[in-house]
């Protein structure tokens, strides 16, 4: 769905392997290029499960009709356990924070955020003009944006969306086009719902991801094939 009307709204293994995920925190101010025109959506409840004995939450990613929702209709919207899943979406996003030397990150990640975050970025589509020519507006694949995050924590953190037009407005070269992305469908696909039962029953995390394919190297998409 386009970033304007997203809104309109494979879990990070723990796995020892490098997250995907663009970090955004207070204090480090990030600058990224958006490279998917379109954003991928899904929803996940995020909840406690067993790794290696101990309890770490996760966000489990549903379809529509799943155990996790049959579990908290049978709590019951009183239940202080009760809990609604969240919509989020996930776009690939070049790094373009400038680095100690002088260059640019230019490494792929995903941003992934919610309503607010789409609220911030969504309305720069097509309404950013260029300062080459005022006549034309900028799609967001098209300028660098500011993210600004401040505060800490779900009900705290913020991140504000600007943009940064400089000499570098417009398409990005080819070489940096070209960069893998990641197969955000193959991503962010719902757990089976087999899977989502054993992590309600207590079977190890790290184990259920094995067995449904969801360990190991993160899903490319082949930049070789026409996008």
């Amino acid at each position: 769905m386009p970033f304007g009307a997203a809104f309109q709204t494979p879990t990070e293994s723990t796995e020892k392997r490098e997250s995907p995920f663009l970090k955004l925190v207070e204090n480090q101010d990030v600058v990224i290029r958006i490279l998917d025109e379109e954003v991928t959506q899904f929803w996940s409840y995020y909840m406690f499960v067993n790794i290696g004995g101990q309890k770490a939450g996760r966000s489990i990613i549903v379809g529509r009709d799943n155990p996790i929702r049959d579990y908290m209709d049978s709590l019951g919207k009183e239940n202080s356990k009760y809990a609604r899943p969240t919509h989020r979406w996930r776009c690939n996003v070049l790094d373009r924070t400038p680095t100690d030397s002088g260059g640019r990150v230019n490494k792929v990640f995903i941003l992934e955020g919610g309503k607010r975050l789409i609220d911030e970025i969504g309305p720069l589509d097509g309404r950013v003009r260029s300062r080459r020519d005022f006549s034309k507006k900028l799609t967001l694949q098209e300028f660098d944006i500011l993210l600004v995050t401040t505060g800490s924590g779900k009900e705290n953190k913020s991140t504000k969306a600007m943009q940064q037009l400089d000499d570098e407005e417009g398409p990005l070269p080819r070489e940096l086009l070209m960069l893998p992305r990641y197969d955000l469908a193959k991503i962010s696909a719902p757990f089976p719902n087999e899977a989502v039962q054993d992590l309600l029953d207590g079977k190890d995390y790290n184990e259920v991801m094995k067995a449904i394919g969801r360990s190991g190297d993160w899903p490319m998409l082949d930049m070789t094939v026409p996008f």
